[in-house]
């Protein structure tokens, strides 16, 4: 018999810090690039990852784009998904490594190895330099949608109010894809100094 003490410890407390742990550390790597486009909105291949022949993929969690995007894409579809992908990947440089985990990623990007990142990064252009890549991927990596501040006092208190001023204007049908359209939205974006705010 296992005393209560023993047991909560081990069957309860140590999984949840190690889970919440290693989910905070893998999400770095899933959504640690921030890019927006000539309008605003999240660059869906670069705000979400894949990687290529990665070392521990089983059902297609290293295409965490598709996880996203096109969640109806079976993991024995990804291959064929991600053929039809290139020329978006292409035209935005997407956030695509091979031959590595999303651990080593968020790694690499929490202790500034950029080096070590772009030596697995796919450039499905082939135009970047090496140099390029690293500044690329570190300056998407730094970028901030929004502050903290700035999301619990502006953005969180008013976002019902624009939320329905978008249906007022007739931009959205509902409430609801209001929401939607400004959570893929730019909102303040700071680069070092100033931003721009679309809604």
């Amino acid at each position: 018999v296992i005393s209560p003490l023993p047991f909560s410890l081990f069957v309860s407390l140590e999984p949840l810090c190690c889970m919440s742990f290693f989910l905070a550390l893998i999400n770095v790597s899933f959504h640690g690039f921030i890019e927006f486009d000539s309008t605003g909105r999240h660059i869906p291949c670069i705000n979400s990852d894949t990687i290529i022949d990665g070392r521990d993929d089983c059902y297609g969690e290293d295409d965490h784009m598709a996880h996203h995007y096109y969640t109806a894409v079976s993991h024995r579809d990804l291959k064929a998904h991600q053929e039809t992908q290139k020329a978006e990947w292409i035209k935005h440089h997407a956030s695509v490594f091979k031959k590595l985990s999303h651990i080593e990623v968020s790694i690499f990007m929490l202790f500034n190895l950029w080096d070590k990142l772009a030596e697995h990064y796919v450039d499905y252009s082939g135009k970047l330099s090496r140099g390029e890549v690293i500044a690329m991927l570190k300056a998407r990596a730094q970028r901030k949608e929004m502050t903290y501040e700035e999301y619990e006092f502006d953005f969180l208190p008013t976002i019902r109010q624009r939320a329905e001023a978008l249906v007022t204007k007739g931009a959205c049908v509902s409430v609801e894809q209001a929401l939607k359209e400004i959570a893929h939205t730019n909102h303040p974006v700071h680069q070092g100094g100033g931003g721009k705010k679309v809604l």
